[in-house]
């Protein structure tokens, strides 16, 4: 089998895992995303450290997406970063009182791994500060890695396990999809494909779960299509005083005078 082959198959395979297995926890995590957005309410998202990062940028104005996700962004938080933050504890409760985060909040966690420092930190405070978890995350790491392995959280916990929600993203070990001969690495990583999959699977239901509701769901058109300036103009005005991020878009100036500067 061509090797192009090796790594489309195996993608394709974990993509329809993901698919199956998440079947319950797509509904039961649409119904509470619903629930919010209909409240008038927003979705909060957070990847902690390096590629995971992706996750927040892939859902927040993006089109085909939902107008209500706001990422939490911080310093250090992405690839490129001189430190890379998520390497120690006790970052993530900043981020937080910088996003206003707090109780009846909801708050999507995508880390391909589960075990790492700032996403453990993450659905820790969230549970302290009663907001509500829905992890993107797999279990091939946290069964194979011990409780005392560097890159893991001090309490040994696993986000699968300490999130309200749990949608698996079929993430191997290690990975990386295909094995070469003569080499000792395989190559080629899913994680990052398998977590946006995973979200915009979970984005079709939400939105399929406001319109059986009778509630329109504010999802962007592109700003590069004819007439999609015009449809995304109402939702920048409905969401920018909860997501004062939405005001870096030129999008966003020509439709809201004085709103936007």
């Amino acid at each position: 089998m061509d090797v192009l082959d090796r790594c489309l198959e195996k993608t394709q395979e974990l993509l329809q895992e993901i698919r199956d297995v998440n079947q319950q926890a797509f509904l039961e995590a649409a119904v509470v995303i619903a629930d919010k957005i209909g409240q008038g309410g927003i979705i909060h998202i957070f990847g902690g450290g390096g590629h995971s990062n992706m996750a927040s940028e892939e859902m927040f104005y993006r089109s085909g997406g939902l107008a209500c996700f706001r990422g939490l962004f911080a310093p250090g938080n992405r690839m490129g970063d001189n430190i890379m933050l998520n390497e120690f504890e006790g970052y993530v409760p900043i981020i937080f009182e910088k996003y206003g985060l707090g109780e009846g909040d909801v708050l999507v966690i995508c880390n391909a791994y589960g075990t790492t420092k700032m996403n453990i930190d993450a659905v820790i405070e969230a549970k302290r500060r009663g907001v509500f978890t829905i992890a993107l995350t797999g279990t091939e790491f946290p069964e194979h890695l011990p409780k005392d392995f560097r890159g893991r959280h001090s309490s040994g916990k696993n986000l699968h396990e300490e999130a309200d929600i749990f949608i698996d993203t079929r993430c191997p070990y290690g990975d990386a999809l295909v094995e070469l001969d003569k080499h000792p690495a395989p190559v080629g990583p899913a994680s990052t494909v398998l977590t946006t999959m995973g979200l915009n699977f979970l984005l079709v239901v939400v939105t399929e779960e406001l319109l059986r509701r009778g509630i329109e769901p504010p999802i962007l058109k592109n700003a590069n299509v004819l007439g999609g300036i015009d449809y995304n103009a109402k939702y920048l005005a409905q969401y920018l005083p909860l997501i004062p991020e939405l005001s870096g878009f030129w999008t966003a100036a020509e439709k809201l005078g004085g709103l936007v500067s």
